[in-house]
């Protein structure tokens, strides 16, 4: 009996292992045996799914594509197959996914004989890219519990847990794998236990943390904190905000949510006691730490019912904030889930008591339930359980009058009618993936914003279109690209080179990273180019001059270095630039005089431009600039400025990169080498021909094959034509 069983258990898992998204809710896909499964999905209309197997609790990870087919082995990928005694762990899983569609993975073990926070990253192709073991987040012998993580702009990722109940502790791991805060951030306070923090991304610059303190004693007394840090890990709020004041939260729900929306302003969710029933509210807090409600605001008016563990999202579009939540009459003899939406100002705005997903009954419960957005529409995903146990999964679209979108109304997921838990989802714009535990196995589904099951459609661009940010854009018929304000992430794509009848590009107040791509500069029908309130880093490319029809070109507030290209000065149809606020440096090229008459405004102030400068600019275009890197070129007379020089290395010591500056007094081979004590070369950062002028370039620590090195004192060494100079640097880990 036992062999037929085995036989039937391969039989089945072999006829899911090619399965396609089915349009049928009674054939879902089988991804493993487990629990608690984790949902992100991929901008390639394909999605990951992380989950624990029961008893042991190691760690798996399958990624699906578009069509629904598995990508790594049959039965998952084994992540983790470290001890863990405990059920804790099946709590403590997290899944995300950076702009590069890698997946991000933390978990606890006890590997070490307690438990430890540990991170994977692993890429589309099933790489580990941060090593077989993961990276050790925490490593202190110290009780770590609830770890969580968010993703910032620059694909770093933000990962907190309490220890020993008494410290909330954070950690930020760049992509490459390294720790930015030596032994962590720690907060913690004498007279209260911490537990349950979140993180979320605040902005391009920040992150807020929000966690639960709680008093000793019986009962126990809780507060909701939240603070701001910078991304170095420094305090933004002198003290953290209280955002709920000290009061006795119903049992063992401890659930609170923190999101943020497009304004920097962040919202916060929980349940608590009104009277004798429990209350589901909603605070918002400014990006300065203030609550902009009095008193955090009733989702309900209807004092007599019992309502639980709300789970919110906000509108990009008009900031409006949806709720969804589990409600009871006050004998709790009925069950329902009900939906509220509040305006900025906190007004109820589908009545005083919200509008019924489903309607109060005694017939089943709803252990599960999550929301997600479209633009104004939300779906609503939510698991039907009966008295015998048995369950289902159903989802429903609500407009943004309280409607319900679909024709059908109501799509079923899945109708087994077999015992579930774990209901999990992950979405991209158009799609919903739904997965969930049933007897010891991990299935999944994918919901369309239509309301149908079946294949997302998304099928990616045509011959003739370029993808850029998961849109497609005609070669041909493009010629205005404005996506400013729009959260992009990550670096601007090569591709938008292709877009060969451009002639506007708008991508301003963003969150991209990385170089301007040369392939810009071949856009020759540009006249406006913004870039600006970004994180762009590098310099500016000197091909820039041959956008020759440009009239407007804003690239301030980003932190671009390097010198300002001579090259601007053939851009004679330019009237605007907007430099201000990056990390220029060296000296203003005099070729900038020839296009300055031409100019309505120049802004290059809050730079580290050195003197002397141009004539022809004024001194409110140059404003203020930090000459504390210029030695020595200040204080030298016009026909001596231009030499050789390698400056120090800024700075130094440096941990994870440093900034080598150099002066060159004409167009030269140059060659910038990095070397051991011992004389060994580490890496080759330029062989190439440069033209004269003041440059920089940056060292991240990494030796030729793109391995960090080990902390000590390294040799950076310039030869330019005949000229040779060598100095040393110094990193520290």
């Amino acid at each position: 009996m036992l062999k037929q069983t085995i036989f039937l258990k391969i039989l089945f898992i072999i006829s899911f292992g090619n399965s396609q998204w089915s349009e049928d809710p009674s054939e879902p896909i089988f991804i493993g045996e487990g629990i608690q499964p984790q949902v992100k999905a991929t901008s390639d209309g394909g999605v990951y799914i992380a989950w624990i197997t029961d008893g042991n609790y190691h760690v798996y990870l399958q990624r699906l594509n578009l069509n629904g087919e598995i990508q790594f082995n049959d039965l998952g990928m084994l992540i983790s197959d470290n001890p863990n005694s405990s059920w804790i762990a099946i709590n403590h899983i997290n899944l995300d996914v950076d702009s590069e569609d890698n997946a991000i993975l933390t978990t606890v073990d006890q590997r070490t004989g307690i438990w430890e926070v540990y991170a994977w990253k692993i890429s589309p192709e099933g790489d580990l890219v941060w090593g077989e073991d993961g990276i050790a987040v925490t490593d202190y012998g110290l009780v770590n519990m609830s770890p969580r993580i968010s993703i910032l702009a620059d694909n770093s990722v933000i990962v907190t847990c309490t220890q020993d109940d008494s410290k909330v502790f954070i950690q930020r791991i760049s992509s490459e794998g390294n720790l930015f805060f030596d032994e962590g951030l720690i907060i913690e306070n004498e007279t209260q236990a911490f537990i349950v923090p979140q993180s979320i991304k605040s902005s391009y610059d920040s992150f807020l943390i929000q966690w639960i303190g709680q008093s000793p004693g019986w009962p126990i007394y809780s507060e909701i904190f939240l603070q701001k840090f910078s991304l170095n890990g420094e305090k933004i709020w002198d003290e953290p905000t209280t955002v709920m004041d000290s009061t006795v939260l119903p049992m063992g729900n401890f659930s609170q949510q923190l999101i943020a929306n497009l304004d920097g302003n962040s919202f916060s969710a929980w349940t608590q006691f009104s009277g004798n029933v429990q209350n589901a509210v909603v605070q918002l807090i400014s990006e300065d730490g203030d609550l902009v409600w009095d008193n955090e605001i009733d989702l309900s008016t209807n004092s007599s019912h019992f309502r639980m563990s709300p789970k919110i999202i906000a509108s990009d579009e008009s900031h409006n904030l949806i709720a969804v939540w589990k409600e009871t009459n006050g004998s709790q003899t009925q069950r329902g889930i009900v939906a509220q939406k509040l305006d900025e100002s906190g007004t109820r705005m589908w009545n005083s008591n919200g509008i019924n997903i489903v309607e109060l009954n005694s017939e089943y419960d709803y252990v599960d339930l999550s929301p997600v957005g479209f633009g104004e529409d939300v779906v609503v995903v939510y698991m039907e359980q009966s008295v015998n146990m048995n369950s289902d999964i159903f989802a429903k679209r609500i407009g943004p009058e309280g409607d319900f979108i679909w024709e059908s109304e109501i799509t079923t997921i899945t109708n087994s009618e077999n015992p579930k838990s774990d209901l999990m989802i992950g979405n991209n714009d158009n799609i919903v993936f739904i997965s969930w535990s049933e007897g010891g196995f991990i299935y999944a589904h994918s919901l369309r914003e239509d309301g149908i099951l079946g294949i997302p459609d998304y099928q990616g661009c045509s011959e003739d279109e370029v993808e850029l940010w998961s849109e497609c854009y005609s070669i041909d018929n493009t010629t205005e690209l404005d996506l400013s304000g729009n959260e992009l992430s990550g670096e601007i794509p090569s591709e938008i080179g292709e877009l060969v009848n451009l002639n506007y590009i708008n991508l301003r107040f963003n969150e991209l990273s990385g170089l301007i791509p040369n392939s810009i500069c071949g856009l020759t029908d540009l006249i406006n180019l913004s870039l600006s309130y970004n994180q762009l880093s590098g310099s500016i490319p000197d091909e820039i001059g041959n956008l020759i029809h440009l009239e407007s070109l804003y690239l301030q507030n980003n932190e671009l270095n390097g010198t300002i290209p001579s090259s601007l000065g053939e851009l004679e149809n330019l009237n605007n630039l907007g430099l201000f606020e990056n990390q220029l440096e060296g000296i203003i090229p005099q070729d900038i005089c020839t296009i300055y008459q031409n100019l309505d405004y120049l802004g290059i102030y809050s730079n580290n431009l050195c003197p002397p400068y141009p004539d022809c600019i004024s001194e409110d275009s140059i404003g203020d600039q930090d000459t504390s890197l210029c030695e020595p070129l200040i204080n030298q007379d016009e026909s001596e400025i231009s030499l050789y020089y390698l400056y120090d290395a800024y700075p130094n010591p440096f941990n994870p990169s440093t900034n080598i500056k150099y002066n060159l007094k004409h167009d030269s081979q140059v060659k910038i080498t990095i070397y051991d004590q011992r004389g060994r070369l580490i890496n080759k950062l330029i062989d190439n021909k440069e033209k004269s002028g003041v440059k920089s370039i940056r060292w991240n620590g990494k030796n030729t094959k793109g391995q960090s090195v080990g902390s000590g004192m390294y040799l950076y060494r310039i030869q330019a034509g005949t000229f040779n100079q060598t100095k040393k640097l110094v990193l520290i880990k």
